[in-house]
């Protein structure tokens, strides 16, 4: 991009506008993201550095999480409320998402959970974190809703690639379960990746789990 400058006496100069370049030690900022509708059963210990999920007790928020013996933990965000939203509790989604282990657990395991939280109203919704670096991870978020259209969004936090968003494959007359699974890297270290759904009608979107790889 040029800037015109008149100069002295009125003689046209040009600036060389350079803009910010997002690449620190050669590593440039990535984000590529997929949304499905998919009730398949889900193991949240399977390949996953960490993973959470919301409302398998019955209660909001219901957050259990994957155990911190011997491995790394904490790093997934539990979620943040949009647009003003309330959380609800309800059970008896079409899809399973399921642990062997995990902390916050009476039993430690479960070998079934069709619980979440959801909420309703357009611009409402959901967000979570996940950590960011130069390395490439994927996070994926189990999400869904009830007879709405969901906007899915990604977005780095160091701005270091153009966010990622989807208003066309979770949608449904009734029930429905998306999966919103992102591969991304950031231009330096200390980043997040938050990932966002959001109700583009008046009925719900709803959250299940999120796993980090």
């Amino acid at each position: 991009m040029r800037f015109l400058i008149i100069g002295f006496l009125g003689i046209p100069l040009y600036a060389q506008f350079v803009p910010t370049v997002f690449n620190k030690g050669g590593v440039s900022g990535a984000l590529s993201c997929t949304a499905t509708l998919s009730a398949t059963t889900v193991n949240l210990n399977t390949g996953t550095l960490d993973w959470k999920t919301w409302g398998a007790d019955g209660t909001v928020p219901g957050l259990y999480n994957k155990s911190c013996s011997g491995s790394p933990c904490g790093l997934l965000s539990t979620y943040s409320l949009v647009g003003g939203a309330t959380a609800t509790n309800y059970g008896s989604d079409s899809r399973d998402l399921h642990w062997d282990s995990g902390s916050g657990l009476p039993n430690d395991g479960r070998a079934d959970n069709t619980s979440g939280l959801y909420t309703g109203g357009v611009g409402k919704g959901f967000s979570i974190t996940c950590p960011a670096s130069t390395v490439s991870h994927t996070c994926i978020y189990y999400a869904g809703g009830y007879d709405s259209t969901a906007q899915l969004s990604a977005t780095l936090s160091d701005g270091s690639h153009a966010p990622a968003t989807n208003t066309t494959t979770c949608t449904g007359g009734g029930s429905y379960d998306c999966t919103w699974s992102c591969t991304y890297n950031a231009a330096s270290a200390g980043q997040t990746l938050t990932l966002q759904i959001t109700s583009n009608g008046a009925l719900n979107v709803n959250i299940n789990g999120a796993t980090y790889q």
